[in-house]
């Protein structure tokens, strides 16, 4: 069975894989293969042949073959991936997820930081590819709780939870958690 649509393709048969789960199909189409976790009985492979960013026009989206390189499309790790045009957030859910262009970001300096959903470019801090407002580059450290997931961070100014400063009462929360792992 072959089946397209404007936003997933169904059967592996006919693609290959390039690297990083980034596949191309015999007429040059390409696909992010992910997992389609909507019916848990059947968890299914899904290929995503599409890429947003708020920088297209109309629908904000475009086929990926029209944007990612595929020859330097590569994985930064925690959903990052880059090529030599973007940087892209892969933002999983459990129909298989979206794939997003960072607009407006250093594709040269660019990095995720270790074990965690922030990364910088040295002049933003990004979590889960959505830039934080206001986050101080220089000071900006992710909090690693061993075992847990790791979307904590904090800066001279602030801490965070994702893109989201956090409150006095949550700060607290947090240190305690800390102390207990």
């Amino acid at each position: 069975m072959f089946v397209v649509d404007w936003f997933f393709f169904f059967s592996s048969k006919k693609v290959y894989l390039i690297r990083d789960g980034l596949f191309k199909d015999h007429i040059g189409n390409l696909y992010f293969k992910t997992i389609d976790k909507t019916d848990t009985a059947k968890i299914t492979d899904r290929y995503i042949q599409v890429v947003y960013s708020s920088k297209f026009a109309a629908d904000g989206i475009k086929p990926m073959k029209d944007i990612v390189h595929a020859k330097s499309f590569k994985t930064l790790g925690s959903c990052y991936f880059k090529d030599k045009n973007h940087v892209y957030y892969f933002f999983e859910m459990s129909d298989g997820g979206t794939m997003s262009i960072i607009d407006e970001v250093d594709t040269e300096t660019f990095k995720v930081f270790v074990n965690s959903v922030f990364a910088t470019d040295g002049k933003s801090i990004f979590s889960r590819g959505r830039k934080i407002d206001n986050a101080h580059v220089s000071s900006f450290e992710p909090i690693i709780i061993k075992n847990k997931c790791n979307w904590y961070a904090k800066d001279k100014n602030n801490y965070y939870c994702g893109y989201r400063i956090m409150t006095e009462e949550e700060i607290g929360e947090l240190k305690e958690m800390i102390k207990t792992y």
